[in-house]
């Protein structure tokens, strides 16, 4: 990638962080000859990168050099891409301890995130901040241009066509067919291309926003932490379309408080509806049945439930109030009980609505199903001897979602509901709140308003385009139908007797023994 340096600073930080003393002096004598050179001469970092292709830099000083490394905007200039670019800059993003170049232990290994720049056309400007990724990534199989690589905290090198393993960045001479982050599973054969990553991490402009939704006066929805984030945003947004709006969560003040926000959020476009706080744990089956049956009392009518809360990355060893693994009951077990037992009340609401497919039931996941599950899916017997990795653990229960929303597409179809799974994007949303800090302010850059998240929903709730067919699809930011899911989960979703592999059927029976006390 022709990157054109029009400062010092890039080559200041490989003369002052590189370890090996030849290297400080071939990039002194480049810095010079760079400083002297008229600005539109100057040689690009790709150029600098390829003559002087290995260098060292610890890990604990790798983030002091990437803001120099990675600048927030690219100039793509005419020489030598193509047009247009199937260039790439590639790098992947994990905070964790680990063992120093020089074995001394706590040194903090940082990776960044990764960048497919296909499509780019000489002139194109692009932002490329650093990014979460703490999961797998399958880089593309064939380029021609060159790709400049920062992975694992050990060395920053140009590479053209094919790739070395990260732990081996600089003098491996046998290419596997992916690189691996750590210790996680390499990614599955029918994972999804980069390009794919990529329209998730930079997903084009929404096209249904508040003012496409129709008035929801009379209509009644649940949305499970509505009073932060992309739930309070979703809650906003259906409020002021006329919907009753009950906020599901366990902190009754925080309800309390974003119900007062919204009424006083008013536009000149509002129809104003109903909201109301229905206090539920979902860590907690309990909880959920008490809230259930205190609904059901209430209402005659559900027309769409929003699973939207979730927990990520909480401290190992946090189990819920039944002793499950936190993520599994929060965002995976909790769900599948609050869906099963209002279930009836969307049936009967779905008689009485003439628009089939009007009444829906939403999961959510997240893009660390599709990076970072291990090859179908979920393995069930293993859901009560969770990892100690919690962002395995995560992607497993993001994992469960895809199979819970499919489950009900099943179960709820041919009653005329339709039942989806969506990943609302990459946002600014408590969900981070468990991440080591220096987490947040890596990926902070490259996060989205959690409105954006919000209109993921509202097109996955209300678009007239979905249709009962459409059950137990995948929907990407900020709205629209995955067009290449991972194909070991998808028949992970067949029973065994249509030529799958029964996960799906295998996580039901599991969650219904977990609720079998409660139901």
């Amino acid at each position: 990638m022709d990157q054109k340096v029009n400062n010092e600073q890039q080559l200041e930080a490989l003369i002052t962080y590189c370890t090996n003393i030849h290297d400080k002096a071939t990039f002194q004598a480049a810095k010079n000859s760079f400083c002297g050179a008229p600005n539109h001469l100057r040689p690009s970092l790709l150029q600098l990168l390829k003559a002087y292709p290995s260098i060292i830099i610890e890990a604990h000083q790798l983030s002091a050099i990437l803001p120099a490394m990675l600048p927030r905007s690219y100039f793509i200039s005419s020489s030598p891409l193509k047009s247009p670019s199937t260039c790439s800059l590639v790098c992947s993003m994990a905070v964790r301890k680990t063992r120093g170049l020089n074995n001394v232990d706590g040194n903090t290994s940082i990776r960044m995130a990764s960048h497919y720049l296909s499509g780019l056309r000489a002139g194109d400007s692009i932002n490329c901040s650093v990014e979460s990724l703490n999961t797998l990534f399958r880089p593309p199989t064939e380029l021609s241009t060159p790709l400049i690589m920062i992975c694992d905290g050990i060395g920053i090198a140009p590479f053209v066509g094919p790739y070395n393993s990260p732990s081996a960045i600089l003098t491996a001479t046998k290419v596997p067919p992916v690189f691996q982050q750590g210790h996680r599973a390499r990614p599955h054969k029918n994972q999804f291309t980069m390009g794919n990553t990529v329209s998730m991490f930079f997903p084009p402009s929404p096209t249904f926003v508040e003012t496409d939704v129709p008035n929801q006066a009379g209509r009644v929805f649940i949305v499970t932490g509505g009073y932060s984030g992309v739930g309070y945003e979703l809650t906003r947004m259906i409020w002021q379309r006329g919907g009753t709006v009950y906020i599901a969560g366990r902190d009754e003040v925080k309800a309390r408080e974003a119900i007062s926000a919204i009424e006083k959020d008013t536009t000149t476009e509002s129809i104003a509806g109903g909201l109301r706080f229905m206090k539920v744990a979902l860590d907690d089956f309990a909880s959920i049945k008490a809230a259930a049956d205190k609904f059901l009392a209430e209402e005659k009518r559900l027309d769409g439930l929003f699973n939207n809360a979730g927990v990520s990355n909480p401290p190992a060893g946090w189990v819920s109030a039944q002793g499950h693994e936190m993520q599994l009951a929060t965002n995976c077990l909790g769900p599948y009980f609050l869906t099963k037992l209002l279930s009836p009340l969307l049936i009967s609401t779905a008689k009485v609505t003439e628009t089939t497919g009007s009444v829906r039931v939403l999961f959510t996941t997240s893009l660390a199903t599709h990076l970072g599950a291990p090859d179908g899916g979920i393995d069930v017997n293993k859901l009560l001897t969770p990892t100690n990795d919690q962002q395995v653990n995560y992607a497993l229960s993001k994992t469960g979602n895809w199979f819970l929303a499919d489950h009900f597409a099943k179960e709820l179809g041919p009653h005329g509901i339709v039942s989806l799974v969506l990943n609302p994007g990459n946002l600014k949303t408590p969900l981070l709140r468990h991440f080591h800090w220096g987490v947040g302010t890596l990926v902070s850059p490259l996060l989205y308003h959690p409105r954006f998240g919000a209109y993921t929903n509202l097109w996955a709730g209300f678009s007239p385009d979905i249709t009962l067919e459409d059950g137990g699809r995948w929907i990407e930011p900020w709205g629209r139908f995955h067009p290449n899911p991972r194909a070991d989960i998808i028949n992970a979703m067949k029973t065994k007797e249509q030529g799958g592999t029964g996960q799906e059927t295998a996580l039901i029976e599991f969650c219904e023994r977990a609720i079998s006390d409660y139901s």
